[in-house]
């Protein structure tokens, strides 16, 4: 066996990424994606994806880090033939000994329900602790729809968050979400930078009311980071932005939609199932007791 560390995954690699998740979904009945990126990474030196390789140079393992802080979530992923044979250990023993230098804090697995279920034995084998936030992974089939018949007419503007947006769209973030400053800015800069995501926002001509980023990168155009400013909440501003970002990627591309939420915010649930997304799968974080005892 083979592993390769990287922090900028090749087209070729992504396309094995993607061949290897097809299978394992397949398999496991789950949804969950790694985001294939470390453009939002604490440190973007530091080796995010670790690959194994077989003897025939067929890929049969990743290792996939999220890093926006020292507090790192990994998704790890095995093809089915080739389980219980030391791969998830190699991946991971790996990945402890790259990022030694960068001092990280905290390891969590992200995983899915379904997945623990058939595998119950996986918390005490590998010395976990399930994380009590869990979230709710929903999709929307591709659908070309008149979304504007169910929109109230309004003067807001709707349009693409550039640089000078930054500031403001950071604010919103770390009221909303409780985010570190210097975290969401990150975040803002790099997705407006990004090549693969666009953020979207709805505005007045006084504040940004609403904003919504959208990653493309993938086969799936997922949506994230959803956030209304205080004073607007409750006034439908959150359906009108989702709605009209469907519409402008539904006149993009033909990819399916995905979004994540909380699994106790009912609110936000019942927002995404009034835009027609289902609930495919419960997200769950796994936290290492230790980090350097878990394999």
């Amino acid at each position: 066996m083979q592993i390769i560390s990287t922090n900028n995954l090749t087209d070729n690699q992504i396309k094995s990424i993607e061949k290897l998740l097809k299978k394992v979904h397949s398999f496991d009945h789950t949804f969950r994606i790694p985001y294939l990126s470390s453009d939002y990474n604490f440190d973007r030196d530091m080796p995010a994806f670790f690959l194994a390789y077989n003897d025939g140079h067929d890929l049969i393992g990743l290792l996939a880090t999220y890093a926006d802080s020292k507090d790192v979530e990994i998704q790890l992923k095995v093809d089915p033939d080739f389980r219980r044979q030391g791969v998830a250990r190699r991946l991971y023993q790996t990945f402890l000994h790259e990022t030694k230098t960068y001092d990280l804090n905290t390891v969590s697995f992200v995983t899915e329900e379904v997945f623990l279920d058939k595998n119950p034995n996986l918390i005490k084998n590998l010395n976990l602790i399930r994380y009590e936030s869990e979230e709710l992974q929903l999709s929307k089939k591709y659908k070309k729809e008149d979304w504007d018949k169910s929109l109230k007419d309004t003067d807001l503007i709707f349009e693409k968050a550039r640089l000078k947006d930054v500031d403001e769209l950071t604010q919103l973030m770390h009221e909303a979400f409780d985010s570190d400053i210097n975290i969401a800015k990150r975040y803002n800069i790099a997705s407006i930078e990004s090549d693969t995501v666009d953020v979207y926002v709805l505005r007045n001509d006084k504040d940004i009311i609403s904003r919504v980023s959208v990653d493309f990168a993938s086969d799936v155009n997922y949506m994230y980071s959803v956030a209304t400013k205080k004073e607007y909440l409750r006034q439908g501003h959150a359906y009108t932005l989702l709605a009209k970002t469907i519409k402008e990627f539904e006149n993009k591309n033909i990819k399916d939609f995905q979004i994540a939420v909380d699994a106790d915010n009912t609110k936000a649930k019942n927002l995404y199932e009034k835009l027609d997304f289902n609930v495919d799968t419960k997200i769950l974080y796994l936290d290492a007791r230790d980090m350097n005892e878990v394999f």
